[in-house]
């Protein structure tokens, strides 16, 4: 999944906070599984796994660092393809497999660059079905559920997301996310 470098790309993901995602390496997110019931909780990422994101946090360097090797993929093994961040749309919401490498390829150049938990219009973007409530169904209901049901239809979306720390996902940063970081 993040072994070799490409996906996400820094021009797209700059939002993210570089001293938060920074620290990743290149096995660092083979285990970013959403088995667990309590990941993604909307109190940041704490309640993922402890061994798993216990560190993903803005101040440690081990941050997303992990010991398991399934990769943030549940169900879907294409989930979060190596091409997902590179060509220009929008988390079309009409595939039902969330997280698929044709659902997150179209991202658009624009779409990320309000990801941030202080913004109202996180992760609200150009298109209408992108990334909407209903694309969360897919997704293990254990993992997002935890986040406000329509976090993706309103303007303050994904703002759930890090309600504590502001300059999560940030994107006043173009450091994080770097191909060459989180590589898949």
């Amino acid at each position: 999944m993040f072994t070799t470098p490409q996906s996400f790309n820094a021009t797209m993901l700059q939002s993210h906070n570089a001293t938060m995602l920074q620290p990743h390496n290149p096995t660092l997110l083979q285990s970013y599984n959403a088995t667990t019931p309590q990941s993604y909780n909307a109190t940041m990422l704490q309640p993922h796994n402890p061994t798993l994101l216990q560190s993903y946090n803005a101040t440690t360097p081990q941050s997303y660092n992990v010991t398991t090797p399934q990769s943030y993929n549940a169900t879907i093994p294409q989930s979060y393809n190596a091409t997902m961040f590179t060509t220009p749309q929008s988390f079309n919401a009409t595939i039902p497999q969330c997280y698929n490498a044709t659902m997150l390829q179209p991202h658009n150049p624009t779409l990320l660059q309000s990801y941030n938990a202080t913004t109202p219009q996180s992760y609200n973007v150009t298109t209408p079905q992108s990334y909407i409530a209903t694309i969360l169904h897919c997704c293990n209901p254990t993992m997002l559920q935890p986040h406000n049901p329509t976090m993706f239809t309103t303007p303050q979306s994904y703002n759930v997301y890090n309600p504590t720390i502001p300059q999560c996902y940030n994107v006043t940063t173009p450091l994080s996310y770097n191909p060459t970081l989180l590589q898949s």
